[in-house]
């Protein structure tokens, strides 16, 4: 353990920045690279919002020598820079999101940050980063730690050459996941209680940016679950349409609160789906049943991407008022799904609702 000791951070600085300053940037190369536009994939009733352009976020990872490793993914090297934004998802512009998960590692937020490593702890050998903000939520989970296996397809790491730095899991089917998708790889884990203090470190940029993505990152971890061992091959619970219910997660955020989402869950029960509180169902169930699935339905949460483990299915998101966004959805395109949506309607007294007959029209298409 070494004490507590302020370093500052001249500046924030983004990947394109480091190797000009004198970090080596392992930069992996993809063929035919283009802007993905959620909107261009035939998806039924597509928003506005879900039509803009996303720039095509580059594979790239940053070795560092004795840097510090937060809770939250950002990096500080040993000539004082900060690394937040590519190694963490945000939300643009970066500032707005990013700064209220560092409070308790940087005292002001002006061009300059003092940064304050906390309990820190000393690690030799060459560590791959795993660590992400969000994990704590699923969905971020899956398309932000996750996905990072891309970067094994790629080439750029190899079981027995890096150990994975993961924090602990929150559920039980993330750890399911991450030994079907990382099961080759060594790994250390570590709670949000210290700082890492690595000797060598290799910082991925994340695949998934609110801006900006990488449909190819998605589609690498569908074709890794759907090769493993621990998904599809436990009997348990089985159906071919499910609705994600959300009697265990509802919130306001992103016009969610749907004021007939029972009603609607009740359509869909009256159809033949299995109504599915993923929260009361096993991890091991769940791996049995998402790869028989053949239709999925919810609102946008993280209980659909779960999506990532079903194979070729008809995908349906029910999104807020007066948007909602689009990270699930463009996951379930790269994913290669038959995507549709329904939007909630304002009404009465700052009320939304879904439509129902929207979703009796998707119910008698999916059939």
């Amino acid at each position: 353990m070494l004490e507590n000791t302020l370093y500052l951070a001249a500046k924030h600085v983004m990947f394109d920045q480091l190797e000009k300053l004198g970090h080596q940037i392992i930069s992996v190369y993809e063929e035919d690279l283009q802007p993905f536009v959620t909107g261009d994939h035939n998806i039924s009733n597509c928003p506005p919002n879900w039509k803009k352009t996303h720039d095509h976020l580059a594979p790239e990872i940053a070795v560092l020598e004795n840097c510090y490793l937060f809770p939250n993914g950002a990096v500080l090297t040993e000539d004082s820079l900060y690394i937040g934004r590519e190694a963490v998802f945000t939300i643009d512009p970066w500032r707005k999101r990013h700064g209220s998960f560092i409070a308790s590692e940087i005292a002001e937020d002006d061009s300059c940050h003092v940064i304050e490593p906390f309990s820190v702890v000393e690690l030799s050998g060459t560590y791959f980063s795993c660590f992400c903000a969000h994990a704590r939520n699923h969905g971020h989970f899956v398309h932000d730690v996750l996905s990072r296996v891309y970067y094994e397809e790629l080439g750029a790491i190899e079981p027995g050459q890096v150990t994975l730095l993961t924090q602990p899991f929150l559920f039980p089917m993330q750890e399911l996941m991450f030994n079907a998708v990382y099961g080759a790889f060594d790994r250390q884990t570590f709670d949000n209680t210290h700082t890492l203090k690595v000797e060598r470190l290799l910082v991925p940029r994340n695949m998934c940016r609110s801006s900006a993505f990488n449909p190819r990152a998605i589609a690498a971890l569908r074709r890794r679950l759907a090769s493993s061992d621990l998904i599809g091959n436990i009997s348990g619970i089985a159906a071919e349409k499910v609705y994600i219910s959300r009697r265990d997660g509802t919130k306001s955020s992103g016009g969610r609160d749907f004021v007939n989402h029972l009603e609607i869950e009740d359509l869909f029960k009256q159809a033949g789906y299995l109504i599915a509180e993923v929260s009361k169902i096993t991890a091991p169930q769940q791996a049995g049943l998402w790869p028989g699935v053949k239709t999925i339905a919810g609102v946008h949460g993280a209980g659909l991407m779960n999506m990532i483990m079903c194979e070729d299915a008809d995908y349906l998101e029910l999104f807020g008022f007066p948007r909602g966004p689009d990270f699930t959805m463009r996951c379930a395109v790269a994913a290669g799904h038959r995507c549709h949506a329904v939007g909630g309607v304002a009404g009465d007294n700052a009320t939304v609702r879904l439509s129902e007959g929207d979703i009796r029209n998707f119910i008698e298409a999916a059939v």
